[in-house]
């Protein structure tokens, strides 16, 4: 394979990690691969070592798609002097699309980049071609990085890691961790997610001061895939919920056990709305209502969204649908799905949307 990969995407961060630990960051980054959490992290990591303060974030961190913006455009925002001293971080995204003439642009750019101007690649599984991404291999090798799927074993090893920083290390037998992992297929991006939907169910088990390991067969279906069928949901993301929601009710999922996820999700935002217009959104009330705090500013949006009354709407359609779902003969799924496009109409209008 082009570029820098090992195919080991473990020593392939191992690498990336050594390069920010250096005094000077490269003007240029190339970020390809099939482990896209490792392309995730890079792109936090050089978020905070160029743009360390998150209220200049909006003003220094540029992201664009490529097939939106011309090389001109983007040699041009790289030579444009930040509005406050420091550097600017422009992340180029789906940068394997980017047509010949415009690579040809902006390698006349990289042969003589910004000071300070750090600009990044993100593109696909494999290292892209083309005239500009030939010329970055050679000037800039150690950035051009490719981060490949784990081998089963680096993969336990990283998920045990994940597990730690997470408080689950108590709690994940070796069993789980294998059955984690045990196709060999899963990306460390789905496996993180999973731990994190884990991580919940363990506030229940210490908050009840339960001494038991997790049960091997709970993530998968009980609990990590109702969060990605509620998450859309609550991002108004209607297609996404549907879709999920239509695999879960294929999976045997009983209809009142994902009213009750939505239900349970719903009372969340009232409870962040009642604490976020007292102006008291701490961490103990986080913890306190099982929000993990990456998923503070999705609450937030939701509550934002959302007004007193809309969700008194959402409250009423929830009791309709419990009634309708014991006494109807539709199939259950209609109605769930009519809950759900009420919901994320209610949430993608602000809470303006009348039924």
């Amino acid at each position: 394979m082009a570029g820098r990969s090992t195919g080991d995407g473990a020593a392939s961060w191992r690498q990336f990690e050594a390069l920010l630990t250096k005094a000077e960051l490269s003007p240029f980054y190339v970020l390809f691969g099939k482990e896209r959490y490792f392309i995730r992290e890079a792109v936090a990591r050089l978020k905070e070592r160029v743009v360390p303060s998150p209220d200049l974030r909006e003003l220094l961190l540029h992201s664009v798609v490529a097939s939106e913006v011309s090389g001109a455009e983007l040699a041009d925002l790289g030579r444009s002097e930040p509005f406050f001293s420091g550097t600017q971080l422009i992340l180029v995204r789906d940068a394997d699309k980017l047509r010949e003439r415009d690579q040809k642009e902006l390698q006349t750019y990289a042969e003589d980049p910004a000071p300070f101007t750090h600009m990044v690649f993100l593109t696909g599984e494999e290292f892209p071609k083309g005239a500009l991404f030939t010329f970055l291999k050679k000037r800039y090798p150690g950035a051009c990085q490719g981060f490949q799927s784990l081998k089963h074993g680096a993969c336990v090893e990283w998920v045990r890691k994940m597990a730690k920083e997470k408080g689950l290390e108590r709690h994940l037998t070796p069993e789980i961790l294998e059955g984690l992992v045990e196709t060999g297929q899963a990306s460390l991006g789905s496996l993180e997610r999973q731990l994190a939907t884990l991580a919940l169910y363990v506030q229940d088990l210490e908050q009840d001061k339960i001494e038991d390991s997790l049960p091997f067969a709970m993530p998968e279906i009980a609990l990590q895939q109702s969060y990605r069928f509620t998450d859309p949901l609550l991002k108004a993301d209607l297609a996404d919920a549907l879709q999920v929601l239509d695999r879960l009710v294929g999976q045997g999922i009983a209809p009142l056990a994902l009213l009750s996820r939505i239900a349970w999700e719903i009372r969340k935002i009232w409870q962040f709305k009642d604490e976020m217009e007292r102006g008291q959104v701490s961490d103990s009330f986080l913890r306190s209502v099982r929000i993990q705090p990456f998923k503070k500013a999705m609450y937030a949006s939701a509550a934002r969204q959302l007004s007193w009354n809309a969700l008194g709407k959402v409250f009423f359609s929830l009791g309709e649908t419990d009634r309708l779902l014991k006494s109807s003969r539709l199939a259950p799924q209609i109605h769930l799905e009519e809950l759900c496009e009420r919901i994320a109409r209610l949430v993608a209008a602000g809470g303006r949307f009348k039924r």
